[in-house]
């Protein structure tokens, strides 16, 4: 039976956060062996431009720049450890340094912007593609804007880009809504 991956259409960094899926029937980790991790690296393949094959390490290596991706971006926990928050920096920083191409500055309309580098092409150019997003969010005080879904038995994270914005999908806001409705309207027996 294939599995369905958890993909919002968010940025990749994103759908990297929500592997480590939680509800209320507990917790999936889609990384959790290099089956699921491949099945996922496959998922998302039409937003890499070539088919990526994972090894053991690979598999490793991407939790690791996950999990240190969660630490840095979740804002309702309380101060993390500080060896585990550097512990989490060198991950993320160790990934972005595997980038065989420095990031380009484009200008336009009097407005600098980052230049899109090559899609990547093998899981170091996936890793470091993945730290340099990470890198651009936090630095670029938008750490922030990496949001946990509204409804409760949701943990889907989002890329908060309009401030009114409270659901990863859809589906939750419209359940989460639905929800709300039947327990205002509930007649008390």
């Amino acid at each position: 039976m294939p599995i369905d991956y958890p993909l919002l259409g968010e940025p990749l960094l994103i759908e990297l956060v929500n592997t480590l899926y939680t509800d209320r029937n507990g917790t999936f980790d889609y990384l959790g062996d290099i089956t699921l991790a491949q099945g996922w690296l496959t998922a998302i393949n039409d937003r890499l431009g070539a088919p990526i094959t994972l090894e053991v390490a690979g598999t490793t290596m991407l939790k690791h720049l996950r999990d240190a991706t969660r630490l840095l971006t979740t804002t309702s926990s309380p101060a993390p450890n500080p060896k585990r928050f550097a512990d989490a920096i060198a991950d993320i920083n160790r990934a972005a340094a595997l980038s065989p191409a420095a990031p380009q500055l484009q200008w336009n309309r009097n407005k600098p912007t980052l230049a899109p580098t090559a899609r990547p092409n093998s899981l170091e150019s996936l890793l470091s593609t993945l730290a340099c997003d990470v890198i651009a969010v936090i630095a670029g005080n938008r750490a922030g804007a990496i949001e946990t879904c509204s409804r409760p038995d949701c943990n889907m994270r989002f890329l908060r880009q309009h401030h009114r914005r409270r659901y990863c999908n859809e589906r939750c806001a419209s359940t989460d809504r639905q929800s709300r409705y039947y327990k205002r309207t509930a007649v008390a027996p």
